[in-house]
């Protein structure tokens, strides 16, 4: 067996005879080592010092059969910078994988989620990363065949997604994500340069061996090759622009379905069964956790209001947001506000904390209501004691009454007030501390319009 070079791709054969011409299995070029006489043009072994048919002696004038033409030497060019493109080609391709290693890992996570709660948020979230998946499948498996389409495509993809995330993060992460979409770009001018050599050679690949098996090279005239090309690359660039503008759309379309709802429509509810007075539809809006809570703080508010049977008109609805999760919602209701506090839940619903009451003023101030106290206590008048207090207090302040006037006296003739102080102690709240002989008496009281009633009473020990 004699060692012979191809004259193309210059992979090294072992061949029987050193005078017949073979045809290399990897290009199809010319496997042959002969050297031919310039005498007679005979084949002779490559270490022949005479021609074997007329005993001419082989100088340098003779020629080897294998000796490169010009189209070879393009070859030969063509395949090793072939070979230096490859390393980013592959790299590209390593993305893909990567990628598509991540979408396989949160489309698990999309099935088992749509799974336990089927919404069409997480719906959505699971057929997108389904997409991205198959196309980084398909990208890694193609990428090597058509280089330039599907490094333009992930650069392009790349780009959208860095443009998306890239505000508010942190200054190591946002040099991190420009750095990777810098890397695809430069992939894509060299997978563009690759692109158009596989172009030009059809025999050339980007696998390892660098050539396609049982692919004959052909030669072409280079004006009609570079035509060729050229009309090949415009219809990969329209092809990656108008898949990139269907990525952008897509894109915006998942943002716009999946992007967390705003707390009008929840706002909107709360109105319409606050003026229909539905305290099954208020009690609802609650979050889960606060609804029997709240619920009743709610029905407290709206009884002590005097609010039960007709609630207010409320004003334009003012909201105020307080970071993603949170938003508070103010009403303006005659001299007050209505302040109603929401949150957004995990699974993007947006759910009532609390209703509260501000800044109402009685109809006359918390003196008048002092003094009616003040005047019934000192003519032992219990029914009158008892409506001082607040509805929801009325068996709570019959009990104190009644255990306050059987003591020794006080039924026919009660402690008299000597004076008394009034400490605020939050709005329409108040502290009155009743000062008698001897002791004190501490109360609270609060606004319920358009009087003060008692909400807390303290009678001293005897």
């Amino acid at each position: 067996m004699i060692q012979a070079n191809c004259n193309r791709c210059g992979k090294i054969w072992q061949v029987p005879d050193a005078k017949k011409a073979y045809s290399c299995k990897e290009c199809g070029g010319q496997v042959n080592t002969a050297l031919v006489c310039h005498h007679c043009e005979e084949g002779n072994p490559p270490d022949s010092l005479f021609c074997e048919k007329c005993g001419q002696e082989l100088g340098v004038d003779s020629v080897q059969t294998n000796q490169a033409t010009e189209e070879d030497i393009d070859f030969r060019l063509a395949k090793n910078e072939l070979a230096r493109l490859r390393r980013a080609v592959h790299a590209v391709r390593s993305f893909y994988i990567i990628t598509a290693v991540f979408s396989a890992f949160f489309a698990v996570i999309g099935f088992l989620l749509m799974l336990t709660s089927p919404e069409p948020g997480v719906v959505l979230a699971f057929l997108v990363t389904l997409c991205v998946l198959m196309a980084n499948i398909a990208g890694a498996l193609r990428v090597t065949k058509e280089p330039f389409f599907w490094a333009l495509s992930i650069a392009s993809l790349n780009t959208i997604a860095t443009l998306l995330i890239l505000p508010g993060r942190g200054f190591i992460f946002q040099v991190a994500i420009v750095t990777i979409a810098v890397a695809l770009w430069a992939c894509v001018s060299k997978a563009g340069r690759a692109q158009k050599i596989l172009d030009a050679h059809p025999n050339l690949s980007l696998s390892r061996s660098g050539t396609r098996p049982n692919v004959q090279q052909t030669h072409v005239g280079k004006s009609r090759l570079g035509r060729q090309a050229k009309k090949k690359r415009k219809e990969l660039l329209v092809l990656g622009g108008i898949i990139a503008v269907v990525l952008i759309v897509g894109l915006l379309l998942a943002l716009l379905v999946t992007a967390d709802p705003t707390v009008d429509k929840k706002t909107q509810a709360f109105e319409e069964a606050w003026l229909k007075n539905d305290t099954i539809a208020l009690s609802n809006l609650f979050a889960p956790e606060k609804r029997a809570k709240g619920s009743k703080n709610l029905a407290r508010t709206m009884q002590r209001r005097g609010w039960t049977e007709r609630p207010p008109t409320i004003g334009e609805a003012q909201i105020e947001t307080e970071g993603k999760n949170r938003a508070s919602v103010t009403y303006k209701i005659g001299s007050g506000q209505l302040i109603t506090r929401w949150k957004l839940s995990t699974k993007g619903q947006w759910q009532l904390l609390s209703v509260e009451t501000a800044g109402f003023v009685a109809l006359s101030g918390p003196e008048q209501s002092i003094a009616r106290f003040k005047s019934t206590w000192e003519s032992a008048d219990t029914i009158g004691l008892i409506d001082s207090f607040a509805l929801e207090q009325a068996g709570r302040a019959r009990r104190i009454i009644s255990r306050a006037f059987r003591r020794p006296g006080w039924q026919d003739n009660p402690p008299k007030f000597l004076d008394y102080t009034i400490d605020v102690l939050r709005d329409e709240r108040i502290r009155v501390t009743f000062r008698m002989q001897g002791f004190e008496m501490p109360s609270t009281w609060e606004c319920r319009s358009p009087f003060w009633k008692i909400v807390r009473l303290k009678i001293p020990r005897p």
